[in-house]
């Protein structure tokens, strides 16, 4: 559980915008998902379908209707099981109830829904204002089937280190201040970072040249780092 309740780095915490990308490094990141970038040069990754970082949906009830609503992004760590970060778990959504949450996989309109059929939340999950910071920001979401995604797995092998390149993905913004009513969950997004500092709580990062940084939606999204090649979540 010690693992489960130090894996989150504060994304959320960090403000939106960064450049238009580098597309090598853009590129890299997309690829050590397995997925392609969508376009030359472009900063958003391709082959929804097959992704292992998926949309976090809440089911929002309008008028004895429920209407799925993006809200946050999550990270495939089995099949059924999701890993984002516990405010994401939401009981309310523009004054309307939320009655369940779930995820959104593939490409918008012809992708798959999947609702959820328990939450595990971190213990001591709180915000702490005399530093800023939200501590155990982190849960998991079991679906109620397989989603057939591929998934990573989180890293418990090691300490990230200081120094080392990690790699951040989400739904969310693409730009300082954008209005909420434009944030599509379309594209995911990726980016560069650079590991500053490590405590038993936080992975502090900074953003790595010109590539993307994360913003509003990208809550839950992951920090991966490389571990003999391959993917492992880090935060």
């Amino acid at each position: 559980m010690k693992y489960f309740i130090s894996i989150l780095a504060c994304l959320a915490m960090a403000s939106c915008g960064g450049g238009g990308g580098d597309s090598e490094q853009t590129k890299a990141a997309c690829s050590i998902i397995g997925l392609n970038t969508k376009i030359i040069g472009g900063e958003a990754c391709s082959d929804l379908d097959r992704a292992s970082i998926v949309r976090i949906m809440a089911l929002v009830e309008v008028d004895n209707d429920l209407y799925p609503v993006p809200v946050c992004t999550g990270t495939m760590v089995t099949s059924d099981t999701v890993l984002t970060a516990q405010h994401c778990l939401i009981t309310d959504f523009a004054g309307y109830p939320v009655r369940n949450l779930g995820i959104y996989s593939g490409e918008p309109g012809s992708g798959n829904l999947i609702a959820a059929s328990l939450y595990l939340r971190a213990p001591g999950y709180r915000y702490e204002a005399s530093v800023g910071r939200i501590f155990n920001d982190a849960a998991l979401i079991k679906l109620r089937e397989s989603s057939n995604l591929p998934s990573i797995p989180i890293l418990l092998s090691r300490s990230v280190d200081i120094g080392e390149t990690g790699y951040v993905y989400g739904y969310g913004a693409t730009a300082e201040n954008q209005d909420p009513n434009d944030v599509t969950f379309f594209d995911l997004e990726a980016g560069t970072m650079n590991i500053q500092n490590v405590t038993p709580n936080h992975i502090f990062v900074a953003f790595d040249g010109g590539s993307v940084n994360v913003c509003n939606g990208d809550s839950g999204g992951p920090l991966i780092v490389l571990v003999d090649g391959e993917p492992a979540i880090a935060g």
